[in-house]
């Protein structure tokens, strides 16, 4: 006799017979035109005639009764219109083939994901939620990571492939790669389980700097090495062409992408620092071909070996975020940081690493005070770093020299710096060397950058030529420097040192120069004198926008081309003439006759 348990599972089973028959009773009728498969003739006849055979059964695995009932009920609700026949038996609705390099986790199923990346923490970025640009880059997670941390369907030479940058998508599915996939398991085969998908077309990838430079074979060659943090964001660039993956079985049997192209602007995870100081750099080296403002000592050359490595200079070269404030001997623009000259109106970029300057203006405010001296105020901002210009020579060469016209500069998002303090209409004029110090931390315990302002000049409109002296020059810089003097205590007429490089004063005594124009580099002193200047520091200066193809600095007091100075130059004057010595603030050369001169008086 079966146990208690055993006569109600019989009893249950006999209630499920009795359920099978009347369901056959109403289906056959209804469905005599249907063609039924194998397999459902098979359950069919098995539920009703074989379940006696496996009574004894029930008892011990009460679980099968539910198995066999879900399965009978899903069996004979299949409509028989999609019963499989013999002519359909490898047929399957289901999931399109897909490509991933990562197991199924990260699915290329769409040109979009195609073209995504995979960062080092997982994180998936596709060219449809990509959001980086030149000024809102992909911030990496690890300051370990690598170019090689950067996943793309494209696999490095280290993973065998020999054709990097670019790669064939059927050389994808199989070994080494296996980046074939099918969630329905079509596109392989049966018994080796090999795959037997294919695919046309082909994808790859290109890697640039900020510069515009191809890094792509440094990348090919070395893709463990980390980052170039001060040539940053880098641009990666997918591109495929169409590509179509297909299985022999299967519905859908077909993946369609669209040839497509997408770019990722990429920033490495450093601590936070100053890369460059950029002034204008029009007119140097690289901007003018032949050089009207030479490169110098500590700056950013665009040149190499006197050949233009394709993009512009970017500044003056950061050593230090601290500021050595010893300004004695040539040796020391290594060891001071730019400017130490100012005028009110001026600016420049930080090109900053590991920090954002939205990021420095949080931390510091948009408007600093010196933290010694007085009378001068920092007005922070961002801003791109392009040069307006209408020069002749940018224009003649602007497919020879990219970036050059009618901006000059590479485009880089920078933290923007303007300098305001005393001009020439300004109640207090006043001037003492000031330090100034930016910070990378609202705590103010991390320095980003520092320097400090040893002169502040002031351009005035007062023509040189109103207060000559007819017959005698230094009766004349004398009157000029009476006129700066009454701007306030320190000031003085600008000497040939404190707007340009000291060889023109060579040139005038007869020594050779070693140029004719002046050099872009940091002041320092010798003697006890300056010998650089405030063209060495912020180059060109003429910003009148009627004359001068330079826009360089549009909200400074630099509009007139010739300042007078007060170095007599021997030899230049007879006694019927006087010639004024002047320098031109557009390219820093230094002038014995020229039709007008102004006044720039300088403090200390």
């Amino acid at each position: 006799m079966l146990p208690s348990s055993c006569s109600v599972t019989n009893h249950k089973l006999g209630l499920f017979n009795r359920l099978i028959t009347e369901m056959l009773a109403i289906y056959l009728p209804q469905h005599q035109h249907s063609f039924f498969s194998f397999k459902v003739l098979f359950t069919v006849k098995f539920l009703s005639f074989g379940t006696n055979l496996i009574k004894p059964f029930f008892c011990l695995k009460p679980m099968l009764i539910n198995v066999l009932v879900i399965n009978s009920l899903l069996t004979l609700s299949i409509n028989s219109t999609y019963a499989l026949n013999t002519s359909t038996v490898n047929v399957i609705n289901g999931s399109a083939p897909y490509l991933t390099y990562d197991g199924g986790i990260t699915k290329a199923d769409s040109t979009e994901s195609l073209l995504g990346i995979t960062l080092s923490d997982g994180t998936v970025i596709n060219a449809s939620n990509d959001e980086s640009s030149l000024v809102t880059p992909i911030e990496l997670p690890s300051q370990d990571d690598t170019y090689a941390s950067i996943q793309t369907i494209v696999p490095l030479p280290a993973a065998g492939n020999s054709s990097y940058p670019r790669v064939n998508i059927i050389d994808l599915l199989k070994a080494p790669y296996n980046y074939f996939g099918d969630d329905d398991g079509d596109g392989y085969d049966d018994v080796t389980g090999e795959v037997i998908a294919t695919a046309s077309g082909d994808i790859g990838v290109k890697w640039e700097n900020i510069n515009g430079i191809d890094v792509t074979d440094t990348v090919k060659n070395n893709a463990y090495s980390k980052f170039i943090e001060c040539d940053s964001p880098y641009k990666l660039t997918l591109t495929t062409s169409n590509v179509e993956l297909n299985t022999v079985y299967g519905e859908p049997n077909k993946s369609s992408f669209m040839g497509s192209s997408h770019s990722y602007y990429i920033n490495p995870k450093v601590e936070p620092h100053v890369c460059y100081a950029q002034p204008s750099p029009l007119y140097d080296d690289g901007s003018s071909g032949v050089g009207m403002l030479y490169d110098g000592p500590g700056w950013d050359s665009a040149l190499i070996d006197w050949n233009y490595r394709g993009y512009p200079s970017k500044g003056f070269k950061i050593n230090s975020a601290r500021n050595s404030g010893n300004y004695d001997g040539e040796s020391s623009v290594y060891k001071n940081n730019f400017p130490s000259t100012g005028s009110n109106g001026l600016y420049f970029y930080l090109l900053l690493a590991g920090i954002s300057p939205e990021a420095v203006i949080a931390a510091n405010g948009s408007s600093i005070s010196a933290v010694e001296g007085g009378n001068v105020r920092l007005s922070l901002s961002t801003g791109i770093t392009q040069w307006e210009n209408d020069s002749t020579f940018l224009f003649n060469n602007a497919i020879m020299y990219p970036y050059q016209f009618p901006l000059y500069g590479v485009p880089q998002k920078g933290l923007k710096i303007t300098l305001n303090g005393p001009r020439a209409t300004s109640n207090d004029k006043s001037f003492s060397p000031s330090t100034f110090r930016l910070y990378a931390d609202s705590r103010k315990s991390k320095i980003l950058y520092e320097f400090k302002l040893m002169r502040w000049y002031i351009p005035t409109d007062i023509v040189y030529n109103d207060i000559l002296i007819k017959g005698d020059l230094s009766a004349s810089q004398s009157k000029g420097e009476e006129a700066c003097r009454r701007l306030g205590k320190g000031y003085r007429l600008t000497g040939m040192y404190d707007l340009t490089y000291d060889v023109f004063k060579e040139k005038w005594h007869g020594i050779p120069p070693t140029d004719n124009y002046t050099h872009r580099q940091l002041s320092y002193r010798k003697d006890g004198e300056w010998v650089r200047g405030i063209m060495n520091e912020w180059g060109s200066l003429y910003n009148n926008n009627v004359f001068s193809d330079t826009r360089n600095y549009p909200d400074s007091d630099w509009v007139h081309q010739v300042y007078g100075i007060e170095d007599p130059l021997p030899g230049i004057n007879d006694d019927k003439n006087i010639r004024i010595p002047s320098v031109n603030i557009y390219n820093g050369s230094v002038l014995s006759r020229p039709n007008v001169s102004y006044l720039a008086c300088v403090s200390p």
